[in-house]
């Protein structure tokens, strides 16, 4: 038999961290090429509130049905019946989640499709009648898009679980391409509703791409619909916490989404856009560290191995910092320049941009929590405890709802952002500490790693913002490549900086990053 040792264990783990941080990086990539496209083919104003808004009911349910049963119960069950050899009995709970869920989803979205109308009323009442009943159209035709996010979600489950990440990470890079189809070949045939119909298009190739790995892992589908099957069972059980927990977090979205709607117009998009572009380090650093060492976190609690579980955590919290850290300071520093080099195309005015530079340096205050916070939960999910974290998002919610009110009085769309951040930042608190009493061992200890990282990254990003203005002469920044370069070359001067004090200063997650790039580098 193969034995996995700890060598193996640590290359398996940074491999299918790495492949999926470059495939998430390429779907980021690709996804700002979308949001290029879509600023520049219609500004920061009516037809992007409306696109933007018709998300929300089909997130809504999506999110309600399927991520918090994936995320919380799903694949911890699953991998421990693989862990116990019970394949028959873990792709049976997977066929009675996929059966189950799929008339959920049709039965709700016939519901939907019939009061989207009504449904549109409340999470945008500052739309005109006009503009309620093209959203309304829109989010009928997005309501294919659930069902296929689901079993899409629920065949990554399973590809997770067995560790194989390829397929699983090459679908959000297809998604995006649908969406873009949509702009560039069925917008100018059906105008805005060919957005909705490329967002349904992408969601279809997201599902598609992962079902022949998924049938290499021995999974056949089969019509069971045993609801009184015992991993089926604990899933319901498990989800119902985390289900809550993601509700208060698409609650958040609407609540911004409603606020937004009385704004001037545009401020939905500006608020997506910025947030789009923050989103890029958690997707390309966060979100696939924490992926791939989910199902770790998982086998190290099945076999009771507390200690190796914590340490995880922490190892993994100091990896995503050492990049996410200096991310948010550069990003706060050269939002100007990014908005420009990324939005600033055709209808996307001087106004639309001046919005979301300001909108996207709020964001980046609270860039570090949002991308620790996953981590955290993934923690409780490991362990199947689900209700901890709902506690910390119901907190926060009504912090964010109390801010946004308060903030967008003064600052507008920008207020959305800073209450985001500020939810964010006590979500993170407050989620730690129940962790912590949850697990009195557990010590979230980053103190000494921690102050050399932000002092590297806060010197590395005076040094960017001062090269910056020195380049300013140099390059022609009133056009698109006078301002990469100037951004660029003051961007390589801060990062190289970085990378210097962080051997002077011996960070060890430095040598880490050389090890992804087998670059040899050994350690002081």
């Amino acid at each position: 038999m193969f034995s996995f040792t700890k060598s193996n264990y640590r290359q398996s783990l940074l491999s299918a961290s790495v492949l999926i941080a470059i495939t998430s990086l390429a779907s980021r990539i690709i996804g700002l090429f979308r949001d290029r496209l879509l600023a520049g083919t219609f500004g920061a104003g009516d037809t992007l509130d409306m696109y933007y808004s018709s998300f929300r009911i089909p997130d809504f349910i999506f999110n309600l049905l399927i991520l918090g049963a994936l995320n919380s119960a799903f694949i911890p069950i699953f991998k421990n019946y693989l862990s116990q050899n019970k394949h028959k009995e873990a792709f049976k709970t997977a066929n009675i989640l996929i059966n189950i869920t799929t008339i959920s989803i049709i039965v709700i979205g016939l519901v939907i499709i019939i009061f989207a109308d009504y449904l549109v009323k409340i999470i945008a009442p500052g739309f005109d009648l006009d503009k309620q009943t093209t959203t309304a159209l829109l989010t009928r035709i997005m309501m294919l898009s659930p069902l296929f996010f689901a079993l899409s979600s629920i065949t990554g489950g399973v590809l997770n679980s067995f560790k194989r990440f390829i397929s699983y990470s090459l679908a959000p890079i297809l998604y995006n391409l649908g969406i873009i189809f949509g702009i560039a070949v069925l917008v100018p045939r059906y105008g805005i509703y060919g957005l909705a119909y490329g967002v349904v298009i992408g969601a279809f190739l997201n599902l598609i791409i992962q079902i022949p790995e998924t049938i290499i892992t021995g999974f056949r589908y089969l019509p069971i619909f045993d609801i009184n099957n015992q991993g089926f069972k604990k899933i319901i059980g498990l989800m119902i916490p985390t289900t809550i927990s993601l509700a208060i977090s698409q609650i958040n979205l609407t609540v911004d989404n409603i606020i937004g709607s009385t704004l001037q117009s545009g401020s939905i998009a500006v608020f997506n856009l910025a947030q789009n572009i923050q989103a890029l380090p958690v997707g390309i650093i966060s979100i696939p560290i924490c992926t791939a060492v989910f199902p770790n976190l998982v086998e190290h609690v099945s076999h009771q191995k507390f200690q190796k579980l914590y340490r995880q955590i922490i190892k993994s919290s100091k990896q995503i910092l050492y990049v996410i850290i200096p991310a948010a300071i550069f990003l706060f520093i050269f939002r100007a320049q990014i908005v420009r080099i990324l939005l600033g195309t055709g209808a996307f005015g001087w106004q639309d941009t001046t919005a979301t530079l300001t909108t996207l340096g709020l964001f980046a205050i609270g860039l570090p929590f949002q991308a620790l916070l996953p981590l955290i939960i993934r923690g409780f999910y490991a362990t199947q405890n689900t209700t901890k974290p709902l506690i910390a998002g119901a907190i926060s919610m009504l912090l964010n709802i109390i801010f946004s009110l308060t903030f967008t009085k003064y600052l507008g769309v920008a207020g959305l952002a800073l209450s985001f951040s500020l939810a964010s930042i006590a979500n993170l608190i407050i989620t730690s500490h129940l962790f912590r009493k949850n697990h009195p061992k557990f010590k979230f200890d980053l103190n000494s790693d921690l102050l050399k990282i932000v002092v590297s990254a806060l010197i590395s990003g005076l040094t960017s913002y001062y090269s910056l203005r020195l380049c300013e002469p140099l390059f022609d920044n009133t056009t698109l490549i006078g301002l990469f370069f100037q951004t660029a070359l003051s961007s390589i001067i801060g990062i190289g900086l970085y990378f210097l004090l962080s051997y002077v200063l011996n960070i060890r997650q430095l040598y880490s990053l050389c090890k992804i790039f087998k670059i040899p580098f050994k350690q002081k």
